[in-house]
């Protein structure tokens, strides 16, 4: 891998909502509202914006969202919850239970998830402390059918599934467990949604801080969230090499998504959790809402498959 001193730095982002997450996850550009919106997990709450941070909403939620994910209604997000699969109606904020694929035990969460091109459901799952390989990967899909949601577990065991990505051929999966310090590149059969075999892509052993969530370019590059590294940085898969990075000002970045009218601005999601009182006051900005404009465009997110 190219060395972490010489990649090029681009501009610091700027910070267009003062949203002071507890943990800002999962941001999510939906084309048709041209509205940003991401989730903090420990509050329980779903976040949006346009594309300049104008027009903060906010909507609480049962439950701590993991991940969220367009749906064939405009108005509609599903969010995966402890409790299982959320419909939230982001105008009336109405929320709906559609059933829990995955029964997960007490102390576990959903964590950071992506739906691929086939509109199937693919989200980790952790302890809520961090810190045990307790969680797993599932691929979660509707069989219209029977009119039942179902799951199979793809990966496991997992301490902190994070970032997914797919290449535009949808011939390799990407993905993160973030205490492994490694990206995994897996053979992807996009019929049937099977992993085949599996590479270390990237390793992050001499990088500060530790890979989170992450978002992928139309030039198929990685661009990853380091949480305690205050970075963003690109990445290409297939060499290993380190394009550029954005330096954040919060140390925990959590994730990144492609967003604006044509996918051509990078939004950048961070937390408070886990700073000491004199980290928040060495970096007041944590928590909040970062936007840069990387000179690459991003690729439309896929919308969940469930309709009869």
């Amino acid at each position: 891998m190219q060395s972490p001193d010489s990649p090029l730095e681009l501009s610091p982002p700027k910070r267009i909502v003062a949203a002071n997450n507890t943990l800002g996850e999962g941001p999510l550009w939906h084309p048709q509202t041209n509205r940003l919106y991401w989730g903090d997990i420990i509050r329980q709450e779903i976040h949006s914006c346009d594309a300049d941070g104008d027009n903060h909403r906010i909507i609480s939620i049962a439950g701590m969202p993991g991940s969220l994910h367009l749906t064939s209604r405009i108005d509609q997000l599903l969010v995966t919850t402890p409790a299982g699969l959320l419909l939230v109606n982001t105008e009336t904020r109405q929320q709906q239970r559609l059933g829990a694929p995955v029964e997960l035990a007490q102390g576990i969460r959903y964590n950071d998830g992506k739906t691929d091109a086939c509109g199937r459901i693919w989200a980790g799952t952790m302890a809520l402390s961090g810190d045990t390989p307790s969680g797993a990967l599932y691929r979660i899909e509707k069989n219209c059918t029977e009119n039942v949601w179902t799951a199979a577990s793809v990966r496991e065991p997992l301490t902190i599934p994070n970032g997914l990505a797919w290449n535009r051929d949808n011939t390799i999966f990407y993905h993160i467990d973030t205490p492994t310090r490694q990206l995994l590149a897996f053979a992807f059969d996009s019929d049937t949604g099977a992993l085949g075999d599996a590479r270390v892509a990237l390793s992050f052993e001499n990088m500060e801080g530790s890979p989170d969530g992450m978002a992928i370019d139309n030039e198929d590059k990685l661009w990853i969230a380091f949480w305690g590294g205050g970075q963003v940085c690109r990445f290409n898969p297939d060499s290993g090499e380190m394009l550029c990075r954005v330096k954040v000002p919060a140390p925990h970045v959590t994730s990144c998504c492609f967003g604006g009218a044509d996918l051509s601005e990078l939004f950048i999601t961070s937390a408070r959790q886990d700073l000491s009182k004199d980290q928040l006051t060495q970096y007041p900005e944590s928590g909040n809402l970062f936007r840069i404009t990387p000179g690459v465009n991003g690729r439309p997110e896929p919308r969940v498959h469930s309709q009869e």
